[in-house]
């Protein structure tokens, strides 16, 4: 008979082989997240390359938690957000689904927690439509692709993408082939509003869609919009803040050569808001005051007037920022598709976590997580 010591010597191979087994299974079922943590917990210092995200909120003062809204605290493994060449994507989208873009054009790779929420708030209410962040000679390594508010969009809206444009081939076959490889944006006083203008007609012209400036906040969906619009910003004053066009139109084809005819760098807005207005007159047969008069559509093209994103003119932009007059600058913003924030104007201004200012109560309404990622100020 077999003493019990020799019986377990027997079998102890056995049962560390058994053990061993168990490990590579838990190993290898263990999720992906998990092992993405671990590996980021041995290497924390490489964030080039991962990111553990917190997603925390910070209770403001003098606001309730019950005043905050139900968001889960995050903390995920993520790599950097993938920047993808926007020919290559684009020249191969699905264009059954509607694209809207926005263009971040400093150069710098970077967005601001307000520009976030214009794309998040754009996102939400906008599922089908893919959504393109555009990303104009960015660095090799963007500080934009491992920023936590912008990977915490991506986590939560699919249809997102970021995209970078390079200018050096991204206008050929346009009427502004020549102006871009002359670099004559360098020759501009408002390089970056101008490199904004010019790129948002020739990506329309090229595949069609919305474009949205980087300082809206949207309360709606947009597919009420008609394929072919623009809108007045302040009476008769048209804008490019906003504006919609199927690909190839005819008046984008217009818009297109004026710049490339006329650019001029030293006159604010001369190749955008103006530029528009010039082509107006041409395209539509009617002047643009007629048409703010009568309403009158400019051959196939809708012009709004300020009743779907401007429940106050550029003027009045104070108002965004001044708690006192929030609760009737929210009455009065109710119906609008999207809010207007004028950022060339108001970036300085200060809009504390859980302040009764519109912007404030805007932004926790339709951005909530570009919102509450900030520490004190939005």
């Amino acid at each position: 008979m077999i003493s019990p010591n020799k019986m377990l010597a027997l079998k102890a191979p056995y049962i560390l082989l058994t053990i061993l087994g168990i490990q590579i299974v838990y190993m290898f079922h263990s999720t992906p997240l998990q092992q993405q943590c671990i590996c980021v917990e041995q290497a924390k210092t490489n964030t080039k390359f991962s990111k553990i995200i917190r997603f925390e909120r910070t209770e403001p003062k003098n606001l309730t938690t019950t005043q905050q809204p139900s968001l889960e605290n995050l903390e995920i493994c993520q790599r950097p957000a993938e920047i993808l060449n926007a020919l290559e994507i684009l020249d191969s989208r699905n264009e059954s689904r509607e694209a809207i873009f926005f263009i971040e054009s400093s150069n710098k790779g970077t967005i601001t927690a307000r520009q976030v929420c214009a794309v998040e708030s754009t996102a939400r209410y906008n599922p089908e439509a893919d959504v393109y962040v555009l990303l104009l000679d960015p660095p090799e390594d963007p500080d934009l692709a491992i920023d936590e508010q912008v990977l915490t969009l991506l986590r939560y809206h699919k249809n997102v993408r970021l995209l970078r444009v390079e200018s050096a081939n991204y206008y050929n076959g346009t009427p502004l082939q020549e102006w871009s490889l002359a670099n004559r944006i360098n020759t501009s006083y408002n390089r970056v509003e101008d490199a904004s203008d010019m790129l948002r007609i020739v990506t329309l012209l090229k595949y069609g869609g919305k474009y949205l400036d980087l300082d809206f906040v949207i309360q709606q969906s947009l597919d009420s919009m008609p394929p072919n619009f623009l809108s007045f910003e302040l009476g008769s004053d048209v804008c490019n803040g906003v504006l919609g066009f199927q690909k190839g139109h005819p008046m984008l084809q217009m818009m297109v050569q004026e710049q490339a005819d006329t650019y001029d760098g030293t006159i604010w807005g001369y190749n955008g808001p103006t530029m528009i207005s010039r082509v107006m007159g041409r395209f539509c047969g009617i002047s643009q005051a007629e048409i703010f008069e009568t309403g009158k559509k400019c051959v196939d093209v809708v012009v709004f007037k300020q009743d779907k994103f401007f429940p106050i003119s550029y003027p009045g932009w104070e108002r965004y920022f001044d708690e006192a007059a929030g609760p009737e600058v929210m009455d009065l913003a109710k119906g609008y598709l999207g809010v207007h924030m004028y950022n060339y104007l108001s970036h300085g201004s200060k809009v504390p976590l859980g302040s009764n200012q519109a912007y404030s109560l805007l932004a926790q309404k339709h951005c909530p997580r570009a919102y509450w990622s900030c520490s004190e100020n939005f």
